[in-house]
């Protein structure tokens, strides 16, 4: 059997950081990739392509609840919405 490499973002050396401020959700992290926001219960609200830098994401808070944030580049984060 012959094993092929597969292409894989190079991993960022500064962590990622989720801010919640001003009713949006903030993300900064060095690489350009995808992004997927799920509710704790596991339903997906969103997959958007976050830019190289930071990146918002309005959020209309209904009721106190936490999101997970995953980035292609194999990171994950949760953040609380009041």
């Amino acid at each position: 059997m012959r094993l092929f490499p597969t292409k894989r973002k190079k991993l960022s050396t500064v962590e990622p950081t989720v801010n919640m401020a001003d009713n949006a959700i903030e993300v900064y992290s060095e690489a350009e990739e995808w992004i997927k926001i799920y509710t704790i219960q596991g339903d997906l609200v969103l997959i958007d392509k976050k830019p190289k830098g930071a990146w918002k994401f309005p959020v209309v808070p209904i009721s106190k609840t936490v999101l997970i944030i995953k980035g292609e580049s194999r990171w994950v984060r949760e953040t609380t919405v009041n």
